[in-house]
């Protein structure tokens, strides 16, 4: 076989495909909240505010505080909780 064969490309599984999927969605609303009419945004705002609190909330079912007001699958490092804290801080303020 040649030394210049074509490679087939690793497929990508379905949690990429699924990653993909949800980064894209993503992405394509932070266009339409920053670029779009007020229509739109209205209409993207209707359509997905449940699901986005829906998929936050699930994400953060299983760092539940503990006592100490830690998470309590990581402790007091949680990246997850950390994270969002940052991101969401400006909305608490």
């Amino acid at each position: 076989m040649s030394r210049h064969a074509l490679v087939e490309p690793r497929r990508p599984t379905q949690a990429e495909r699924a990653d993909h999927a949800v980064r894209g969605h993503l992405a394509a609303l932070v266009v339409i909240v920053q670029q779009g009419t007020d229509d739109e945004v209205c209409l993207a705002a209707r359509s997905e505010i449940c699901r986005l609190v829906s998929a936050v909330c699930t994400a953060l079912s299983p760092h539940r505080l503990d006592s100490s007001g830690h998470c309590a699958v990581c402790g007091p490092d949680c990246e997850l909780l950390n994270r969002l804290s940052r991101a969401l801080l400006p909305v608490w303020l």
